[in-house]
């Protein structure tokens, strides 16, 4: 078992992290955007840094990307999604201003990832030739 994974997993989801907070409360505070258009932007780009970062740092780049593209993308989705439903919820519903409604959103939402990465989207298949 790699020990270090777990560090390297969440340094680089601190880094994804920190951006969408940043972008989205940049979107939404200055640009002015909805909170749930502001985060849906920061989460794209969230996304885009959390992939390439965890493909090729945490993971180790060893699964293939035609492999770990869709289901990255799905397990993306599933996160997009409760991160959507949990901003509404905490903004809409509850009437939390979007900064307080990031903080359960960044520690539920990333824990979940984790184990969806590492059991799933990542997971190095033996059975395709080249690999």
């Amino acid at each position: 078992m790699d020990h270090l994974r777990p560090v390297r997993y969440a340094i680089t989801g601190v880094a994804a992290t920190v951006m969408h907070v940043a972008m989205a409360l940049f979107l939404h505070g200055i640009l002015g955007l909805a909170a749930l258009k502001a985060n849906l932007g920061a989460f794209t780009a969230a996304w885009l840094l959390s992939y390439f970062g965890n493909h090729a740092w945490t993971f180790g780049g060893t699964c293939a990307h035609r492999d770990s593209i869709p289901r990255f993308l799905a397990a993306s989705l599933m996160a997009l999604a409760l991160n959507q439903a949990m901003v509404w919820f905490l903004t809409g519903v509850v009437g939390w201003p979007l900064a307080w409604a990031l903080v359960p959103v960044v520690l539920i939402v990333p824990t979940i990832g984790y184990l969806i990465n590492q059991a799933w989207v990542f997971q190095h298949r033996q059975n395709h030739p080249g690999q």
